[in-house]
């Protein structure tokens, strides 16, 4: 008598149990049965921890809901998946040669892909020290790449450098404006000593009993000379600063369209670069793919965590192919295989059966189309035969009644020409 759990095991195979099953029938399809639950259950954990990082962001009850979610679907792809294997290996062992490292190398190539995307979940909770650690780093290191694009694409260093040449330029256009030259200074002095001077003499002259106009006539001349210097300078003076103040109002303004346009640079730049870091610290952390491989690309010890990890998955992942290929065929797997056999040599003894009878059947048919030719063709000769008879009956009916006619004419035409007599005589002799 089977048990229940034998039965559970076994159907997990593909394969189905009668009543009437020994146990002996089942062979190793029970361990194998088992190894297949163990498998899908594993898938099922692993399914249930992705779930549970990818519903994160949904609350803690939804996330809960798409754990469960994850692992029934994880487990019962990798439950399909295992049993329409072995129950393939089975039934199909000794006839296939091909098939079974053809579904080994399938399986392999399944595990490796499940392994791969379940990693980003599960080596997390094995690496989280060492993926806290590089998740800071990788934030810094993406920030200094960051400023480094950011600084060439607004050209910060060239604006910067145009800042400070414009500065520069205004300065020293400022300071040349300060300080006068000395031709200037010569000229100012000049025109100050020469009005001071006329002042002294008016001075000096002016008295209780002498008049002013007299004496502003006096040093008329004086005074002309004196505004005549004064004029020069002032003339020189706006002659050498006039140019000089429109070219700072140039510079001036030029610095202000500069100053501006690095202003708005450095703007955009801060932008950019508080946008870069916060989505690095934002979607940088240990469930990222970007910085788990490149821990594992970088980091020895976890690469050897990942190999270890990889690896066992894969061993525990093909333990039910790996334990069906040491087992062998199972009795079950070779009654249905024997089955299956019997039933193919009977469909094509059948085919090939019909296909005999379709052979002679056409055959059959063959022959009495040609029969049939050649009736028709007996037929056709019997009909030509009897229309050349009639043919020559007909010509020799003609030719006689012609024949008969002709001689009609010609005997009438030649009693047309005898006497009386000679009719009398004919029709005598007729």
């Amino acid at each position: 008598m089977v048990s229940l759990y034998a039965r559970m095991m076994v159907g997990l195979t593909g394969h189905t149990v009668d009543k009437s099953a020994h146990p002996k029938d089942l062979g190793g399809l029970v361990l194998v049965g088992s190894t297949v639950c163990f498998a899908a259950l594993l898938a099922t954990a692993q399914f249930a921890v992705a779930g549970w990082f990818l519903g994160a962001a949904l609350g803690e009850g939804l996330q809960f809901v798409c754990a469960i979610i994850f692992g029934i679907v994880g487990g019962l792809i990798v439950l399909a998946i295992d049993r329409s294997f072995i129950y393939a290996q089975d039934v199909n062992s000794g006839t296939h040669k091909l098939l079974s490292p053809f579904y080994l190398g399938l399986r392999v190539g399944l595990i490796l892909i499940i392994s791969t995307l379940n990693s980003q979940f599960t080596l997390p909770l094995l690496l989280k020290s060492e993926l806290a650690i590089h998740v800071d780093d990788l934030v810094n290191q993406r920030y200094d790449q960051a400023k480094q694009t950011f600084t060439g694409k607004h050209e910060i260093k060239e604006r910067q450098s145009e800042l400070k040449l414009a500065e520069a330029k205004v300065s020293q256009l400022k300071a040349t404006l300060k300080d006068e030259p000395k031709f200037l200074i010569q000229q100012r002095n000049q025109a100050e000593q020469c009005m001071a001077e006329y002042r002294r003499k008016i001075k000096q002259s002016i008295g209780p009993d002498i008049d002013e106009t007299e004496v502003a006539n006096l040093y008329l001349k004086d005074k002309i000379e004196c505004q005549r210097l004064e004029l020069a300078y002032k003339t020189n003076y706006k002659a050498y600063f006039a140019p000089r103040l429109v070219e700072l109002n140039i510079a001036e303004d030029s610095l202000r369209g500069t100053r501006d346009s690095a202003s708005k640079a450095q703007k955009a730049y801060a932008e950019d670069l508080q946008r870069a870091d916060r989505n690095n610290n934002q979607f940088l952390n240990i469930a990222s793919s970007d910085v788990l491989w490149s821990l594992i690309s970088s980091n020895p010890g976890a690469r050897t965590k990942y190999i270890l990890v990889t690896v066992a998955q894969l061993v525990l992942e093909l333990m039910p192919l790996l334990l069906k290929g040491l087992l062998g065929q199972s009795p079950l797997g070779a009654r249905i295989a024997h089955h299956n056999h019997t039933r193919v040599n009977q469909l094509r003894e059948d085919f090939f059966r019909t296909e005999i009878h379709k052979t002679k059947l056409q055959e059959e048919l063959d022959e009495a189309i040609i029969q049939s030719k050649i009736n028709r063709l007996k037929k056709y000769q019997e009909l030509e035969k009897e229309r050349n008879s009639y043919r020559d009956l007909k010509d020799d009916f003609f030719s006689k009644v012609m024949g008969g006619f002709s001689r009609f004419s010609d005997r009438s035409s030649k009693g047309a020409n005898a006497s009386p007599g000679d009719r009398n005589e004919s029709m005598q002799f007729h």
